[in-house]
């Protein structure tokens, strides 16, 4: 499961638990119209429940926060409040008596559970999406940009002008390219991701104009570096979207 189905899951586990709470209080408040038979206990149980609906507005607030910045900071005070959130659970649950409240208090705490394991699956691939750029994508981005710089400097040693002029579109496409794969590598964003092919796709046929410019041997011995780098980058890119 990529991070952001995870994100997606997390969502629609806060969700339930916010509907699964709301079912809860509704009913919190028809015991209220049972009399006063185990007063002490409804009372105390209609008091859970609304610190209950209050810890899991807390514990949901977190998260997001949480996947806003994917702070750790963010990420422990999210799982503290979660934390919160299942003791009183335990409590609420010597008060409880009704089986359909019961059953919603044990659902709470498997779905509480799995927001956890959730958030701390979800800082991990983030951890791990962030490891992929700095070191895969950014450090072969730039052996790219300095293969070409060097083509650059091999064509005007040898007065190949079209090299040079072909050297300088590869840049003009292959710069975007760069910017694209930074800000997906942030956003993992779906449309995001379509900008980083088409940029791949520009800078490969900018690359493919250069192949017939090229005339000495050292050149073409860069150029076919070049060329392995960015057979790289599109894998390194296909790892980050399978993250």
């Amino acid at each position: 499961m990529t991070t952001k189905y995870k994100i997606i899951l997390g969502f629609v586990i806060m969700v339930a638990l916010q509907a699964a709470m709301a079912a809860l209080a509704y009913r919190s408040i028809q015991n209220a119209s049972d009399g006063f038979t185990e007063y002490r206990r409804l009372a105390r149980f209609n008091v859970n429940t609304s610190d209950l609906k209050a810890a899991l507005n807390m514990a949901v607030a977190r998260t997001y926060a949480f996947v806003n910045s994917s702070s750790p900071q963010d990420l422990a005070e999210a799982a503290k409040q979660c934390d919160v959130f299942s003791g009183l659970l335990t409590d609420t649950e010597q008060w409880a008596r009704k089986p359909e409240n019961l059953k919603a208090l044990s659902d709470m705490r498997t779905q509480i559970g799995g927001l956890k394991q959730l958030q701390q699956a979800t800082y991990e691939g983030i951890l791990n999406m962030d490891r992929q750029y700095d070191q895969t994508v950014a450090p072969i981005g730039l052996s790219i940009g300095e293969q070409l710089d060097q083509l650059a400097r091999s064509a005007r040693n040898t007065g190949n002008m079209a090299a040079l002029y072909s050297v300088q579109e590869s840049w003009n496409a292959y710069s975007p390219t760069l910017a694209a794969l930074s800000y997906f590598s942030e956003s993992r964003a779906d449309d995001d991701a379509e900008l980083v092919k088409e940029r791949l796709t520009a800078a490969a046929a900018a690359f493919s104009r250069l192949d017939g410019e090229l005339q000495s041997e050292a050149s073409r011995r860069l150029y076919a570096t070049l060329i392995d780098n960015f057979g790289a980058l599109h894998q390194a890119f296909a790892d980050m979207r399978a993250t």
